[in-house]
């Protein structure tokens, strides 16, 4: 009697995905999906990457809603946030500080004291969020240690 030979099994033809980079993103919460709907699909992409780049910014933040607009917290505390209108998308880093600080950079995407605008076809560059976010964490790790001392 013949004996059969097997061939090896094949091996996956899937490519292996290549790691995330920084924080996982949170899914989008019913209320905030709502907010975002109401907007053009440009302008809800344009504002999902920029939510994106906030949460990998700053890892264990979350979702939540204020002055009916998407907003980012961490710790209770507002960190950044954000809406479409009309014409431009904005970025609310909730200090004119941070806004002042980066003014030089922001040039004319500063739309007024404490707002930063920009476009779909024009979104702010991940550095520049990560810096905005990073200021931000500053301001309000820096508000808790005054409020510790009191």
């Amino acid at each position: 009697m013949a004996t059969r030979k097997t061939s090896p099994k094949p091996k996956s033809q899937s490519k292996p995905r290549p790691p995330t980079r920084g924080a996982k993103v949170p899914a989008l919460p019913e209320e905030v999906a709502a907010l975002l709907g109401r907007h053009p699909p440009a302008m809800r992409k344009a504002l999902l990457a920029l939510r994106a780049q906030v949460f990998a910014a700053a890892p264990g933040a979350s979702d939540g809603v204020a002055w009916r607009m998407p907003m980012i917290t961490l710790g209770g505390k507002h960190l950044v946030g954000y809406e479409a209108f009309k014409a431009h998308c904005t970025l609310f880093p909730m200090s004119a500080g941070v806004v002042e600080q980066l003014a030089p950079e922001l040039g004319d995407r500063v739309g007024g004291r404490g707002s930063i605008h920009f476009t779909p076809d024009d979104p702010l560059p991940a550095a520049l969020v990560k810096r905005v976010v990073k200021l931000r964490l500053g301001e309000l790790a820096a508000k808790a240690a005054a409020r510790a001392k009191r």
